[in-house]
């Protein structure tokens, strides 16, 4: 197999609404706090194992399903960013935790 694989593709034509010259692409959900610091945009090495693949002829062409088990992530790499401007909830959750500890002594 050659790499890498471009995986963005083109929006297909629906009749319900004009055509999209933006790229659409995989997605992944990650939930963890592990991922709190995640960067933006980088490059990351995964361990998988495919749970299936399903190919059909569609159009004089095959086409080609295939859904994968992500397993581990091996290394993550990527800019870290500006750190964010905390939220007013979390300025308040900060000062609230800052006068308990105050109280506390």
């Amino acid at each position: 197999m050659k790499t890498p694989i471009k995986l963005g593709q083109k929006s297909p034509l629906m009749p319900c609404c004009p055509p999209s010259s933006s790229e659409h692409f995989p997605s992944v959900y990650l939930s963890g706090e592990e991922f709190a610091d995640l960067p933006k945009e980088g490059t990351m090495t995964v361990r998988f194992k495919r749970r299936s693949l399903n190919t059909s002829e569609q159009e004089e062409k095959t086409h080609v399903d295939v859904s994968v088990d992500l397993v581990e992530i091996v290394s993550i790499e990527g800019e870290s960013e500006e750190p964010q401007e905390e939220s007013t909830g979390d300025v308040l959750d900060r000062l609230r935790k800052e006068l308990l500890e105050k109280d506390d002594e």
